[in-house]
């Protein structure tokens, strides 16, 4: 069974995800936290695939990629997959006037 380190900091979104995977038949680990997802990173060997969200309360996924990258390539050469959780903006921070003049 494939196994998925979810890291985002944001609950609905975390659960959604994590029921979604788990229907589909994967194992997953949630983190909230940078700190959090480094001890499951260097304890857990066989994490599959990171889900990572960019921006979290004490860092950012990429700090958090470059670890995963460096541990990688010492690792027994075992290569992991990354991908990020893309954070849109909402409508309104991107047109912040609801009607143009």
């Amino acid at each position: 069974m494939k196994r998925i380190l979810i890291v985002e900091d944001e609950l609905y979104l975390q659960k959604t995800i994590k029921e979604l995977l788990e229907k589909h038949g994967y194992h997953t680990i949630t983190s909230s936290s940078l700190s959090d997802a480094m001890h499951y990173m260097l304890n857990i060997d066989d994490i599959d695939l990171f889900l990572l969200d960019i921006w979290l309360p004490d860092g950012d996924g990429f700090q958090l990629c470059r670890h995963i990258r460096q541990r990688s390539m010492t690792h027994r050469g075992r290569y992991r997959k990354i991908l990020p959780i893309p954070r849109y903006r909402s409508h309104s921070e991107t047109h912040p006037f609801p009607y143009s003049v």
